[in-house]
């Protein structure tokens, strides 16, 4: 007969939260060309886990709150429109 030992506990994991890129069309750059006007900046979240163990082993890991640190920056990229002369 084998034993089986169940545990069951609450963790906090902070992670890192992705920034977008977002295109916007300039009429101050020529076409084809691109320029990064704001940098993309990851944010940061603390999430508690919900951990479920059997014998040592992870069954299930549940999220049950998450609590934004620090919100992502998108970065911002324009776009050339300016026809050449």
């Amino acid at each position: 007969m084998e034993l089986e030992a169940k545990t069951t506990y609450k963790t906090t994991c902070s992670e890192e939260i992705p920034f977008e890129v977002v295109y916007e069309n300039s009429d101050q750059i020529f076409t084809d060309c691109r320029v990064v006007s704001t940098e993309g900046k990851a944010g940061q979240k603390n999430v508690v886990y919900t951990v479920s163990e059997i014998n040592g082993e992870v069954v299930s890991k549940t999220a049950e709150k998450e609590t934004v640190v620090a919100d992502a920056v998108n970065q911002v990229v324009l776009v050339g429109t300016k026809q050449p002369v």
